[in-house]
């Protein structure tokens, strides 16, 4: 007995079979991906990589992605901060996982953002199942920024901003040590990349830069970071001086234009100082055990002693006349 079917039509007939279970299984899933931050893309800059995924069932536990190698930079962490819920699409609830990732561009020229992949667990007819999909790859154009002359060192962010504190006492004289602080916060890029303050040497004071300190956070897919330099000065003059103003260029990714930020100058007032040294000191000593003291104890006693020195030199100066000459 042989089939009413014939062969062909029954393997098409097997295959639509297997892309509804598929789906069924997968719940129909869609994973997008797209990049946020708008081109010109530089290198140095950080940019956002959003993934966005779409089940015909809920989503019901965190998922997993496999991100690939990338020629042109590197993965930073997840967001911490993701959506899970729904989303409206045609007049009705899709479940809907959005998050996002931060990669940071280090060369020039045109890639490939390869496909990432997912695997999250979904809730089918009441049973957990595992939902798998892929994302399309993307075609990125990375470059230098565009200026003329290009500064040496700079930052690549999208904000910038510096700031700068003093700590004086109520007087300075030479010797002192004072502290400038400088803070640095930066959206859009890593400590890693913050210039280096260059310090300004001077003969009114000595400028020694401690240990920097650094710290960075992710959030929303946004990487902000702080770094924190402090700058002690010995102070080694009297007189009016300047601290000057720290200054460094970056590029603002947002309105693509180079920037230079400048920190507050300060105006000191160092005074002479009124404590003597320990060598005018060990000289003044000197001149007074050997100069001043023999003199005061000379004198102390010339008038102590000077009329029993007085009969002793009109003794010696009388004659003394032998026992028979003075009968």
């Amino acid at each position: 007995m042989t089939s009413g079917i014939r062969p062909g039509v029954s393997w098409v007939f097997l295959g639509i079979l297997l892309v509804v279970s598929s789906n069924a299984l997968g719940g129909g899933a869609q994973l997008e991906m797209r990049v946020v931050d708008e081109y010109p893309l530089v290198s140095g800059q950080i940019v956002t990589v959003e993934l966005s995924l779409r089940s015909e069932s809920p989503i019901v536990g965190a998922a997993t992605f496999v991100l690939p190698e990338l020629e042109f930079g590197v993965w930073l962490e997840q967001s911490r901060t993701s959506y899970n819920g729904f989303v409206l699409r045609d007049g009705r609830r899709v479940p809907t996982l959005v998050t996002s990732y931060a990669v940071w561009l280090q060369k020039v020229g045109r890639f490939q953002l390869p496909e990432v992949q997912v695997t999250a667990p979904v809730l089918i007819d009441g049973t957990k199942s595992d939902l798998e999909a892929a994302a399309r790859g993307l075609s990125l154009s990375i470059q230098y920024p565009q200026v003329d002359p290009q500064p040496k060192d700079f930052l690549v962010a999208d904000e910038a901003q510096i700031s700068s504190f003093l700590d004086l006492p109520t007087e300075l004289y030479p010797g002192q040590i004072i502290e400038q602080i400088l803070t640095i916060r930066a959206r859009g890029a890593l400590p890693v990349s913050f210039p280096d303050v260059d310090v300004m040497p001077s003969r009114a004071y000595k400028v020694d830069r401690l240990p920097v300190d650094s710290s960075v956070d992710y959030t929303r897919g946004v990487v902000s970071s702080t770094q924190v330099v402090t700058l002690r000065y010995t102070l080694l003059e009297s007189g009016r001086q300047m601290i000057p103003s720290y200054s460094f260029d970056w590029w603002n990714t947002d309105l693509h234009q180079f920037q230079t930020l400048r920190s507050k100058p300060y105006e000191i007032q160092v005074n002479a100082s009124d404590v003597v040294d320990d060598a005018s000191g060990s000289k003044v000593m000197t001149f007074w055990l050997w100069g001043i003291l023999p003199g005061l104890v000379l004198a102390w006693a010339v008038v102590n002693y000077w009329k029993p020195m007085l009969s002793a030199c009109k003794r010696l100066r009388s004659p003394v006349l032998p026992e028979r000459l003075n009968p």
